[in-house]
C-alpha cells in the first residue's frame, strides 16, 4: 500500500463529494479522475440530461486555478470558436496569429459537447492539441497546458471513417444512462441541487498538486500484470476485437492512476479491471469486453455467478417453504438440508478463492460471494431456531 498523504486523501474526498452530487455515476467519476491523473482523455456518451457537461464543469471547479473551456460543436463550427480570432495587428505584419485568450489552447480542462457533429476541418486542428498538447499558431508549435479533454455526444459517431482519429484519442469511454434506482431518483428530485456553489466548502486541489500526484502515479508498479495483458489481448483477438498498440500503451497509465487512487504501490487485478472502459470500439463490443475482462480479473466469473445464483435460489426456496410451513419439525428438516447445500456451495467458492490467489487473480468478487453465502447460512439457522 502507498503511504497515505493529504494529497491522496483530498483526491478521495473529491471523488466522494462528486458521488454525492452525481448519483449512479461512480464509474465515469472514477474515470475522469484517472484521466486527470494519467493525462488521458475521457468520452461520455449518453442522451441529453445525463449530467455530461456538469461532470466536466464540476471536475474543473475542484481544480484551483485551472482554466476551463467548453464549446457546443456543430457542422458549421469554425476555428475561431475554439482557437480564437486572427490578430488584426499581426495581420498588418503579414502574420496569421490567433488570439487564444480564454480559448482551448489556454485551457487546462476542455469540454467539447456533441463532438461528433463537428466538421473534420476543425477536428483535425483539435487533434494535435489533445494528443501532442501542441497548438500551431501561425505555423509555430506552442505547448498547451491541457490536462484533460472531455468529449461528449448523444450518439455514437455515424461517419466512423471520418471521425476515427478523434474517436481513438479518447482513452476512456463511458455510456451514461438515466437514473434507474428508485431511491436515487427520489434523491435527485428533492436534493439541494445548489449545494455545489461558489464559496461552498468543497475539497479542491491546485495545479501543482495535480502534477505532484501525476508523478506519484507514474511510479506505480505494473509490469507484474504482463501475463494478464497478454491473455486479454489474445482473448480479444479471438472475438475480432483488436485495439491498437497505442491504446494498449495508454491503458498502462490509466491502470496506474486507478491503483494510486486505491492506495496501491503495485497495481492489482482489481485495478486492471478499468481497461474494460478503454478497449471497446463498437457498441456491440462493450458486453464482450466486459465479460472477458471480468473473467481474467476474477477467474471464470461466470462460474462464480452460477454458484451464487444457485445459492440464492436454494435460500429463497427454503424461506418460502418455511413461511408456509405449520410444522416446526419439517422446517428443521428442510433447514438442515438447505444448510448442507449452502455449505457445499461455500466450500466450492472457497476453492475458487484459493485458485484465484494461486493464479494472481482478483479475490474481491469471490470474497463477497462467500460472505453472501455465509449470511444465507446464518439466516437459515435463525429461521430454524424461530428467531
Amino acid at each position: 500500500m502507498l503511504k497515505a498523504t493529504k494529497l491522496h486523501e483530498r483526491f478521495l474526498a473529491i471523488e466522494s463529494d462528486l458521488n454525492e452530487l452525481f448519483l449512479e455515476r461512480s464509474q465515469p467519476i472514477r474515470g475522469l479522475l484517472c484521466g486527470l491523473l494519467s493525462r488521458q482523455h475521457v468520452l461520455l456518451l449518453g442522451p441529453p440530461g445525463t449530467a455530461k457537461s456538469e461532470l466536466a464543469q464540476t471536475i474543473c471547479a475542484r481544480m484551483s486555478g485551472a482554466n476551463y473551456f467548453e464549446w457546443l460543436l456543430s457542422r458549421t463550427a469554425v476555428p475561431e470558436e475554439l482557437f480564437g480570432p486572427i490578430s488584426l495587428n499581426a495581420l498588418e505584419n503579414d502574420s496569421y496569429r490567433r488570439v487564444t485568450s480564454s480559448k482551448m489552447p489556454e485551457a487546462h480542462i476542455t469540454f467539447l459537447d456533441e463532438i461528433f457533429k463537428c466538421n473534420t476541418a476543425v477536428l483535425n486542428a483539435v487533434l494535435p492539441i489533445i494528443n501532442e498538447r501542441t497548438f500551431y499558431n501561425d505555423g509555430q508549435p506552442t505547448d498547451v497546458p491541457l490536462e484533460l479533454c472531455v468529449g461528449a455526444s448523444n450518439e455514437f459517431p455515424a461517419e466512423k471513417d471520418e471521425l476515427a482519429a478523434i474517436w481513438d484519442r479518447f482513452t476512456l469511454r463511458y455510456e451514461l444512462k438515466y437514473i434507474t434506482q428508485r431511491q436515487n431518483f427520489k434523491a435527485m428530485l428533492f436534493s439541494d441541487s445548489w449545494r455545489d456553489i461558489e464559496g461552498a466548502d468543497v475539497p479542491t486541489i491546485t495545479l501543482p498538486e495535480l502534477r505532484t500526484a501525476q508523478k506519484d502515479v507514474r511510479r506505480v508498479q505494473i509490469k507484474h500484470l504482463m501475463p494478464s495483458f497478454w491473455e486479454l489481448r489474445n482473448e480479444l483477438m479471438k472475438v475480432s476485437i483488436v485495439p491498437s498498440d497505442r491504446r494498449w500503451k495508454w491503458t498502462v497509465s490509466v491502470i496506474k492512476a486507478h491503483a494510486w487512487l486505491e492506495g496501491h504501490f503495485e497495481a492489482t487485478m482489481d485495478d486492471f479491471a478499468i481497461v474494460k472502459h478503454c478497449l471497446w470500439n463498437e457498441p456491440e463490443d462493450i458486453d464482450k469486453v466486459n465479460v472477458l475482462v471480468d473473467d481474467i480479473v476474477s477467474g471464470d466469473l461466470a462460474a462464480l455467478r452460477e454458484l451464487i445464483d444457485k445459492a440464492t435460489d436454494i435460500f429463497a426456496s427454503f424461506k418460502t417453504q418455511a413461511e408456509n410451513s405449520v410444522n416446526n419439525d419439517s422446517t428443521q428438516t428442510l433447514g438442515v438440508d438447505t444448510k448442507m447445500k449452502l455449505a457445499d456451495i461455500r466450500i466450492a467458492l472457497e476453492d475458487k478463492l484459493e485458485s484465484a490467489k494461486n493464479r494472481n487473480r482478483s479475490t474481491t468478487s469471490v470474497i463477497q460471494f462467500i460472505a453472501d453465502v455465509t449470511k444465507m447460512e446464518e439466516e437459515t439457522n435463525k429461521i430454524c431456531l424461530g428467531m
